[in-house]
């Protein structure tokens, strides 16, 4: 007999990060680690979902998103308040829907915040931060909802 009471997992591919807070509109493209060259996709104008982690869903794990720590990117990051909303919209449709619970400032060499292991579903933003911005500043999220547009 079939198990009735699973809900299927909600999730999709993030192509969009709003932070209405700080009015941040941002398109997400694919971001990926060149072995080769040791450095992160990125570019002036777009955040990066770190394809590594996992998409946005609604049951489990870390969604990483970064971006350039500047005007047309993530520089405004800085002025989030704890309970500020992060909205990642998806390409079928999805909008999930996260409260900012926590900031942190690591190394660059730290890629355990990468990847922060979590049963609940979570969003984590990076950017660059420190005078000559040598250190990484994490902005974590919980989830707080799915809706269909």
């Amino acid at each position: 007999m079939p198990d009735t009471t699973r809900q299927k997992v909600k999730t999709g591919q993030p192509i969009q990060l709003s932070i209405p807070s700080i009015d941040i509109e941002l398109a997400v493209a694919n971001g990926e680690f060149d072995q080769a060259t040791s450095t992160w996709t990125l570019s002036n104008d777009k955040a990066h979902y770190a394809t590594v982690s996992d998409a946005p869903n609604d049951h489990y794990g870390n969604t990483f998103i970064y971006g350039h720590n500047r005007p047309q990117v993530f520089s405004r990051l800085a002025e989030l308040q704890t309970g500020a909303e992060a909205v990642i919209h998806t390409d079928n449709n999805l909008q999930f829907v996260y409260k900012l619970v926590k900031v942190e400032e690591t190394n660059p060499n730290d890629t355990a915040v990468l990847l922060p292991y979590s049963k609940k579903p979570t969003l984590s933003l990076q950017t660059c931060s420190g005078s000559w911005y040598q250190n990484r500043q994490i902005f974590r999220f919980d989830f707080v909802r799915v809706e269909e547009n």
